[in-house]
């Protein structure tokens, strides 16, 4: 049932009403993956109407394809299943998504998406059944058991070692379903540890966007069929027998954390070792599949390993991870020099349009006309480079070599440290200007040197805008080469002998200096702004560090209010259990001495059990010899 809901299929189970034998479509139905619940008649109406829906005959009907305007209706449920649950599905595969739609559709009796729109609209239940049905969880235990194999045999000492067991080995399980998968890594883990268990401490991490799935679990309980999947010793070792199937043992519980949590969005762990995520990428497009591999790069150590499902790859990420298994997708994290902040929030929403690829034709003429502003721009357009605000280069445009070089030492796109000597001063000056006031910045008149000649040049700064505020801000940075000037012109020789050299060798040097005074203005600036961001950001940790010691008493104070009331349930389990005791005793008596047991009420006044007791004893005694005077004598005596 659960394998035929996950294609877009449709399930029935006889009602038990109608069955004879109502076990199997009972335990279908307690499975949770039923749509109709009918009788034998019902079920074959319901499949007549059915075979007639133009879902399952497109091609005989002469159903045309999706319009534009039903591509608007579906965007239309993406908003409403986004203001319901907070996931968007924009950036999912969009024939799993239409899939599922129209399953919907069909279950509802609905035949345009424009109807369906309008249900979703005036009945929220059924858009919290959509949502339920686009999170259908497909898993089990030691599924594709190779990869397990590699996982104990290759992976796992690769990770474990000797200096890496002073720390906790941190695992991420993304997409965890019901727990199968996290709980089959465990116990392969706790299998290669065998008797080091205790000396390496184990943290795994679990999340998936659905909380019913996150709930069950949480729980760890599972039908007796995963005995299929499951070897016995395995089962004998890691659960323990219910009388609704199997349980999870403690040990392995506790060494995984169960969250709610969208991998697409949300912040991720930390520091982790492992990052096993299976069979997620095969329902997200191309945008949320770069976006969730470049957060599992930051997430993972230097050394981390990334696991992916066999039908999954990481696509053009190359430069990310290496692949160390290919059979098992597994692949390890690569260091990135100079890797770009990760911003951890909602992708901006396009409309479901966005997947389909552009149809739009360039004609001839715009083609010409594109040809030459490239030549025109090639030829004539001074040379230039594209910086964002770290002054990284995006962008190289025309002939820089004369100005900027790269540099000896470590690989680096830095515009500063590329740039020759004669212009960082006035690059830096300009390109800082530009940032803060968000203008455009003009130097003219800077000498430089380069093979043998010497030249002026004119530098400009100019911030590039872009309509989507979604993009980081950018600036052109303009070389714009004068007039060469003679070599003897600039020598020390040259400005001995003339006035006018030595004039124009002075406000040279006065132009240098006040390039280096707007520099070192500008570097104090920056360092007034930097000190203050980190005396707001000290305070705010101070702040913080207050609430987590708030946090941490309240969790104490919590801590000690639950061991004094787990006492106080201590002892109203020891008392019940001491009247229990009690009551089976006055029983006994009234059952062994007849007509000669003792009243009710001697007996709610006997409140203390060892004289109780020693007064039945007696009494018990006392009746075997045959006299029963004496019992009421001893009743009177200890009463």
């Amino acid at each position: 049932m659960q394998a035929i809901k996950a294609e877009g299929g449709i399930t029935f189970a006889q009602s038990e009403d109608s069955a004879e034998y109502d076990g199997m479509p009972r335990s279908a139905i307690a499975a949770g993956h039923v749509d109709f619940v009918l009788t034998p008649e019902e079920i074959a109406r319901e499949l007549t109407r059915i075979a007639q829906h133009p879902y399952l005959r497109p091609a005989l009907l002469g159903i045309a394809p999706e319009t534009p305007k039903e591509d608007n209706d579906i965007n239309k449920i993406f908003i409403l299943l986004r203001e319901r649950s907070g996931v968007d599905f924009t950036y999912y595969k969009h024939n799993t998504i239409r899939r599922r739609i129209k399953r919907r559709m069909v279950l509802n009796q609905v035949d345009k998406i424009r109807d369906y729109v309008k249900l979703l609209q005036a009945h929220p239940k059924e858009l919290g059944i959509l949502f339920n049905d686009m999170l259908i969880n497909v898993t089990s235990f030691f599924r594709d058991p190779d990869t397990f194999e590699a996982l104990k045999n290759t992976i796992f000492p690769r990770l474990i070692t000797e200096d890496s067991r002073k720390q906790a080995l941190r695992i991420w399980v993304p997409g965890c379903s019901t727990g199968e998968e996290v709980y089959s890594l465990a116990i392969v883990l706790f299998e290669f540890l065998g008797n080091q268990i205790n000396t390496t401490p184990i943290q795994i991490f679990a999340t998936d966007i659905d909380k019913d799935a996150i709930d069950k679990a949480r729980q760890g309980i599972y039908p007796p069929s995963i005995a299929e999947d499951v070897e016995p010793e395995r089962l004998r070792r890691f659960f323990i027998k219910t009388a609704v199937g199997y349980q999870i043992c403690k040990t392995i519980r506790n060494v995984c954390v169960f969250a709610v949590q969208n991998v697409t969005k949300d912040p991720p762990f930390s520091r982790l070792n492992l990052i096993c995520c299976r069979n997620l990428f095969i329902y997200l497009g191309t945008v949320l599949q770069k976006k969730v591999l470049h957060t599992f790069h930051y997430a993972l150590r230097p050394d981390g390993i990334l696991m992916l499902g066999t039908s999954e790859t990481i696509g053009s990420e190359a430069s990310l991870f290496s692949l160390i298994d290919k059979k098992s997708k597994i692949y390890s994290r690569k260091s990135l020099p100079g890797q770009t902040n990760i911003a951890f929030s909602a992708a901006p929403y396009i409309p479901f349009l966005a997947f389909k690829p552009a149809q739009t034709q360039i004609t001839p003429a715009i083609e010409v006309q594109q040809v030459a502003e490239k030549l025109i721009l090639e030829k004539y357009g001074p040379p230039s480079v594209i910086i964002d605000q770290n002054m990284q280069i995006l962008h190289f445009r025309g002939q820089t070599g004369p100005y900027i070089e790269p540099s000896a030492g470590s690989a680096s796109l830095n515009l500063l440290k590329m740039a020759r000597q004669e212009l960082v001063v006035h690059l830096r000056a300009a390109v800082h200007h530009t940032i803060k006031e968000h203008c455009s910045v003009r130097k003219e008149g800077i000498t430089l040197h380069h093979a043998n000649s010497c030249r002026n040049i004119n530098l400009q700064v100019i911030p590039l805008s872009s309509s989507q505020e979604t993009i980081a801000p950018s600036y052109l940075v303009l070389f714009e080469p004068g007039n060469e000037l003679p070599v003897q012109k600039t020598s020390l020789r040259a400005e001995t002998h003339s006035t006018g050299n030595r004039n124009q060798r002075i406000k040279e040097l006065e132009s240098e200096l006040l390039a280096e005074r707007e520099y070192m203005r500008s570097v104090i600036e920056e360092q007034e702004g930097t000190n203050e961001e980190l005396q707001s950001a000290n305070e705010e940790i101070q702040s913080a560090n207050e609430e987590l010691q708030s946090t941490n008493e309240e969790l104490e104070t919590a801590k000690e209010e639950l061991q004094s009331t787990n006492e106080e349930l201590t002892t109203i389990i020891e008392e019940q259990g001491n009247r229990n005791q009690e009551l089976n005793l006055v029983k006994f008596a009234q059952l062994e001495q007849g007509e000669t047991a003792p009243p009710c009420e001697t007996l709610r006044r006997a409140k203390n059990g060892r004289l109780f007791k020693i007064w039945l004893t007696t009494s018990l005694l006392l009746n075997e010899a045959g006299n029963p005077s004496a019992v009421a004598l001893t009743e009177r005596e200890i009463t």
